[in-house]
């Protein structure tokens, strides 16, 4: 009698692991953790979706920008690799959390996300690279 009373619970047990197992691995990573990401991972994608004007200012070494204001901001996300890990960042964490979000919709499989953006790797001391201005 027992066994038929715990069989919903299992089946119920079973379907939360198995529809977790099916999300994406999204991580919202310290300034330090989101680092050791970074010189870890051999393959990834590094996006900062900050405005081209933020970008220039200083941005990780390899980042590819992508404005979360460009009206095919979506489109330009559907053109990376689902399956390499992606590493996303804005200034202070919005924009990166929303663009987290649809790269969940467009079932990316490993998204890093770095609490307090740009602002807290500056805070934690770590390095940005400055494009040299043309003249």
């Amino acid at each position: 009698m027992k066994i038929v009373h715990c069989l919903p619970i299992f089946i119920l047990t079973l379907l939360a692991f198995s529809s977790s197992a099916q999300n994406p691995t999204d991580t919202l990573l310290t300034a330090q953790a989101f680092n050791k990401a970074l010189h870890s991972l051999s393959e990834k994608q590094i996006i900062d979706v900050r405005t081209p004007e933020e970008f220039k200012s200083g941005h990780l070494h390899g980042a590819l920008n992508i404005n979360f204001y460009d009206e095919d901001f979506s489109e330009q996300l559907q053109k990376l690799d689902k399956d390499k890990p992606v590493l996303v960042y804005c200034r202070s964490g919005k924009r990166s959390g929303k663009a987290t979000e649809q790269l969940q919709k467009l079932s990316f499989k490993t998204i890093f996300d770095l609490k307090g953006g740009i602002t807290a790797w500056k805070e934690a001391e770590l390095p940005l690279f400055v494009e040299p201005e043309i003249k």
